[in-house]
């Protein structure tokens, strides 16, 4: 089994979009004697864009002087889980067109990650398409404990989330964001979820979850798992004993 280590989700993008196609986020600029051509994503993303597994829905645009038609190539997961809206704009002469381009996807409950490339191919012979990778994580954003990976490998990476907790009476931290309503929930009596924050509302939420004294003699472990829109992820957290 690899180690676990961990790896930062900006590097695991990167890692992606190295494994299959290139992705092309400078613009495509080109002078000749009809004026300039160009094709970009913007905002530009280094890294392409970024989701979590609880997420559907997002919005990039395509700035370009010339027509252009759009696909989806996927690279990694099942195939068909990215629609984007547009397909294709029509830009008049001389002009350069803002075009907001949508993009739809089902929440990811497989617990893998997975990836697509948008291509524009622009209409013209003066310069070339552009490409954007999409990834989808396979976990919830989580950042409380910091989570840590089995591998460095996108396609299967999972994450551990886990934190270390005082004998003594306290408190143990969860920092996440949801992008839909979620409902927090524990295993254990000794870490309790107090009422207000069973569920809560789509945003960024920093929780402390109530924690009792462990006068057992020994270590003992807590389950609270997070669940929003169809998707789950587990924080093991481990009391000392006193």
């Amino acid at each position: 089994m690899k180690k676990i280590q961990r790896i930062g989700f900006g590097l695991l993008a990167v890692a992606a979009a190295g494994a299959g196609l290139t992705n092309t986020l400078a613009s495509c600029v080109n002078d000749d004697d009809l004026g300039q051509h160009t094709a970009y994503f913007y905002p530009m993303r280094p890294n392409g864009m970024e989701f979590f597994a609880d997420q559907e829905s997002d919005t990039t645009v395509v700035v370009s002087t010339d027509d252009w038609s759009a696909r989806v190539q996927n690279m990694a997961g099942n195939d068909g889980w990215l629609n984007i809206s547009p397909e294709k704009a029509s830009v008049v002469a001389g002009g350069m067109l803002y075009q907001t381009m949508k993009l739809n996807f089902s929440t990811n409950t497989t617990g893998k990650s997975r990836r697509a490339q948008v291509c524009v191919d622009v209409q013209t012979d003066k310069i070339d398409g552009i490409a954007m990778v999409v990834t989808q994580y396979g976990w919830l954003n989580i950042t409380v404990p910091e989570p840590i990976f089995t591998t460095s490998e996108i396609a299967t990476a999972e994450p551990v989330f886990k934190a270390k907790l005082k004998a003594e009476a306290g408190v143990a931290f969860l920092s996440c964001q949801v992008y839909a309503d979620a409902i927090v929930t524990s295993d254990a009596e000794w870490l309790t979820i107090p009422d207000d924050v069973k569920a809560i509302k789509a945003g960024a939420h920093g929780l402390q979850l109530p924690v009792k004294a462990n006068e057992s003699g020994a270590e003992r472990t807590a389950n609270v798992t997070l669940t929003s829109n169809g998707c789950s992820n587990t924080i093991i957290y481990v009391q000392a004993a006193e």
